[in-house]
């Protein structure tokens, strides 16, 4: 979305862009390669309140991006804090 603050136009990422551009440049935990921990609980993200619509476009990017560690994080996300 580009906004605009006092004569100067700039770019803002929708929350799931911006989850996959933290995730997609973060180093993750050792931990992470243990299928036994929630990596949000791990990382520190609030990720409970993440609404359904946000969770569909972050799941869009991941999979148009077709990188293994990003599919990794979506099934991690999936089994521990958005379980249905």
């Amino acid at each position: 979305m580009i906004s605009e603050y006092h004569g100067i136009h700039f770019a803002q990422a929708s929350s799931a862009k911006a989850l996959f551009d933290y995730l997609y440049l973060r180093k993750l935990p050792p931990a992470f390669h243990s299928w036994n921990i929630s990596l949000a609980e791990e990382l520190r993200l609030n990720l409970d309140d993440f609404p359904e619509a946000d969770r569909e476009e972050f799941a869009r990017y991941i999979e148009s991006s077709e990188i293994r560690k990003m599919k990794l994080i979506l099934e991690n996300f999936r089994s521990t804090v958005w379980r249905l």
